[in-house]
Order: structure tokens, then sequence, then C-alpha cells
């Protein structure tokens, strides 16, 4: 769920909730992860065809308290008619609310006017900040790696900036080595259909081919937060970062050499921090931090949102700058808080 949030840019977040649970912890931490990351949510109570009457008003009352509260500030709409729902859209796109919809798979109650409201989604492209224009060097991020019988490998990913065609040569990387290699895009598909360009933010998939001889591309040669760039960009993996970042939750004191797993867009891997701005950091304490991923180097650029994890501690930051090695200070980082 949170590679989906931070790596697969959602327009919106639709929690489910059980009318006969309530709310779980789990989905307070995905409504937490949404809010942090400026998501707009929408909430589904479903079942509400086997919850008792008086357990369904209770954790609706319930929820609606939580999204009124100071943590939350998304007065709940709670949509029944269709005054409701074009109240509901108009707030819900300003995120100045959460429209709650009760359903029933089993009878349909409610199912309708929540189509409406989906089908009246607009894609929220422009407003997110997270895509570069079309007329900018191609970025993409890839998600997932298939190999196609007859057509070799195919790698989908979201575009995020500039334009993609086919026959367009893109570099791939970085590998565990820090290299970009150059391949070929041999064809694109969009949609489930061959298309002849596609765009900055637009998910697609495309049949890649090694320009390295004797470099056969594998399933084994990709690795989570590995992307296709354009040469024009001059890319070059990252070990060292830092990021400004608030301690959203901590039992205890975060200090030098505490290692957490970052997500970033797709990256995936284990940090430690390598030194702070002060000396510790509790709950909800802000801080600049320069963080060393611990294995490979990841391809980085300043002003992208991370969110890292290690059980249930949980943090939110921005990258400030990509660092040399050379230039950061060596220094023991090992052990935890």
């Amino acid at each position: 769920t949170i590679f989906g949030l931070v790596g697969l840019c959602p327009d919106y977040a639709m929690i489910v909730v059980n009318a006969n649970a309530g709310f779980q912890r789990m989905s307070r931490e995905h409504l937490g992860i949404a809010l942090a990351l400026n998501i707009p949510i929408v909430i589904v109570v479903t079942k509400i065809d086997v919850a008792p009457q008086n357990v369904f008003e209770d954790n609706l009352n319930m929820l609606c308290r939580m999204l009124r509260s100071n943590a939350v500030k998304r007065p709940p709409v709670l949509v029944r008619t269709e005054d409701d729902l074009q109240e509901a859209a108009e707030r819900h796109e300003k995120d100045k609310a959460c429209p709650i919809f009760c359903v029933s798979n089993v009878t349909g109650e409610g199912l309708g006017p929540l189509r409406r409201f989906v089908h009246g989604m607009r894609p929220r492209l422009l407003e997110s900040g997270l895509f570069g224009p079309p007329a900018a060097p191609a970025e993409i991020h890839i998600d997932c790696v298939y190999s196609v019988t007859g057509v070799g490998i195919v790698a989908s990913g979201l575009i995020r900036a500039g334009r993609v065609r086919p026959n367009q040569q893109l570099l791939l990387g970085p590998d565990k080595a820090n290299q970009f290699k150059p391949v070929l895009v041999r064809s694109i598909h969009y949609k489930r259909v061959q298309a002849e360009v596609v765009e900055s933010g637009q998910a697609a998939t495309f049949s890649l081919r090694s320009l390295v001889k004797r470099d056969t591309l594998r399933k084994t040669t990709f690795r989570k937060g590995m992307v296709l760039v354009d040469a024009s960009l001059n890319p070059c993996g990252t070990r060292y970062f830092r990021a400004e970042v608030v301690i959203l939750h901590h039992a205890t004191t975060i200090r030098r050499g505490y290692q957490a797993y970052i997500h970033c867009g797709i990256i995936r891997q284990a940090a430690a921090v390598h030194s702070l701005s002060q000396e510790l950091l509790r709950t909800g304490d802000r801080a600049v931090v320069v963080f060393r991923f611990m294995y490979h180097p990841e391809y980085l650029v300043s002003g992208a949102t991370l969110l890292f994890r290690e059980g249930r501690t949980k943090g939110l930051g921005k990258v400030l700058e990509c660092m040399d090695e050379s230039a950061v200070d060596d220094g023991p980082a090992s052990g935890q808080a």
C-alpha cells in the first residue's frame, strides 16, 4: 500500500471501512499516509446490510469525529441524495471535505451515487506537482518487469516527464554498479493497445532491447528503483542525500546510525542516518538529516517526497539535495536507537 501511494502517484485515495468492524489501526495508517502526501481521500463504508443499526451508527459517528479532528481537518459529507453528491464533488475537488458513501454490495444500496461520483472525478495531473511537462527530457519510473514469449523483456512504468516513441534510445539504470546502459524502445503499449507516442502522466509498457553487445536484457537485470531516462539528463546514482524530515511517530529517539526503510517514488531500500541537524529526534520533531543507502546507489532528484518506516515508526520528508560521496564526512553510522 505504501508503494502504491508513494510510487504510483494516485490522484485520489479511497479507504474502505467495514461497517461492522469500524475504522481499524491499518486504516488509520493508510489515512495518515494519504494526508501526509496531500492525496484527497474518499471513505466507503461497506457491508451495511449485515451491520446492526446501533453498531453501524456508532462506527459512523466515530468516523465523522475523527475526520473533523485537528489531525485530519476534512469535514465529512455523508452522501445520500443527488444534492449531497453535488456538494461532495465540489468540496472534494478542492480537498476541503471527505465524502462518505455507505454501500452494500449484496443489496446494491448506495452503489449508484458512488459510481456517479467516481465517474465525475477529474485527474489531478497538474495539481499534484509530481509530473514534468511533455516537452522535457523523458523520465520513466519502472514498477514492474515481464518476460513475454516471442517479445522478450517488457517493462511497465509511469512516465514522469517527457514523451516516448518507438525506436527511441534511453538509458536504463542505475544497476548495482551505479551504471546506466543504453536500451532501445522497440514498441509501446498504452491501455493494452499499441501506441506511437506516450507522454508525461501516462502509464505504459515498453518492449526493450539492449544496445550493449553481448548484454541481453533479462528479468534479473532489473531491480527496484530503476528508471529509463533521456541521455541529455546525464543521470547518475547517489548514495548519500540530504532531506528535511518530520517524525510522525517513534516510540523512543532517533539518532545517528538509525536505520529505516525508505520509500521515495519507486525507490525502496534501507538507509542509515549518517548525520542530523540536532542530536536526537522524537515524535513531532523536524530536522535536516543526511541518509546513506545501505546497499546500492539510487536515482534521486531534489524535491522528491520520501516516507521512511521501521516497525511502527513513520516519518515523512522531502529530498533537499543529492550529495557526492567525496563531499560527505566519513564516520561510524552503525547501531540503532
